[in-house]
Formats: structure tokens, C-alpha cells, sequence
């Protein structure tokens, strides 16, 4: 009955042994991930000023206004989009302007317009500067009426 009981004694210490060394592991992965995550750089922001006042397409005469900021990583990447303003707001102006209000209804189209405007920030920069340097663009107000 001893050997029965010294038995059931190793196989709970392997059991806490295991147990331990998961731990352990799981512990360890998560101080690399929190490691990782401070080698994220900084974000950094700009305003596309003014805010974005447009008619939009329809019979009725309906307009949106939106804020519009971007984000990106890079220092150098708000420095290029400060010097290239005009021509970011032109293009996200074209953009919005082809907007219709059933186009608008939704969370889901707020986001479609902001992809879609990421994507004309974008190849704008890129044909400037040979480089997107915007990563995400944001509204921050955004109205139709």
C-alpha cells in the first residue's frame, strides 16, 4: 500500500512540476510580447485643416462634414504630409464630393469612406515623395445633413 501511495505522491509532483513550468513559459511569453510592444514607434498625428465641409451627389442638397487626421509613425511622415497639404486636401475633396447620402448610412460606410481615403492619401504621397508615409486616417467629426 506504501508503493501505491509513494506512486500517487510522484505523479502529483510531476503534475506540479508541469504545472510550474507552464507557468513559467506562458510568463515568459508575455514579458517578450510587452517587449515587442515597446519597440512599436511613437504615433504621430495631423490634422488635415480645415475640416472637410462638401455637398454631396443627389437631388437634395445634403452636405457632410468631417474631420480628417492622420497617423503615422514616422516623424518625417507628418513633415511630408504638412508640406503636400494641398494636394492631400484636394484629393480626399474629390473623394468626398462623390459621395452620395445612401452612401453614408451606416458605421460600415464611415469606414469604407476612411479606407478609401487612406488609399488617396496614400498614392498621392507615394507619387510625391516615393514613399505613403500615412498609415491610417481617422474621422474624427463626421456629419451628414
Amino acid at each position: 500500500m506504501s508503493v501505491t501511495n509513494w506512486s500517487a505522491r510522484g505523479c502529483l509532483k510531476r503534475r506540479l512540476l508541469d504545472g510550474l513550468l507552464i507557468l513559467g513559459l506562458a510568463t515568459l511569453g508575455a514579458a517578450h510580447a510587452a517587449e515587442q510592444e515597446l519597440d512599436v514607434p511613437e504615433a504621430h498625428y495631423v490634422k488635415f485643416h480645415p475640416d472637410f465641409i462638401v455637398n454631396l451627389k443627389g437631388d437634395r442638397s445634403n452636405f457632410l462634414m468631417v474631420t480628417v487626421q492622420g497617423m503615422s509613425r514616422q516623424a518625417a511622415g507628418i513633415t511630408a504630409a504638412k508640406h503636400h497639404m494641398a494636394g492631400i486636401r484636394h484629393h480626399i475633396l474629390m473623394l468626398l464630393s462623390e459621395q452620395t447620402p445612401d452612401q453614408l448610412k451606416s458605421p460600415k460606410d464611415m469606414q469604407r469612406l476612411m479606407d478609401e481615403t487612406l488609399v488617396q492619401v496614400q498614392d498621392f504621397l507615394k507619387s510625391e515623395t516615393g514613399d505613403p508615409t500615412i498609415e491610417a486616417v481617422y474621422f474624427t467629426d463626421f456629419i451628414v445633413e
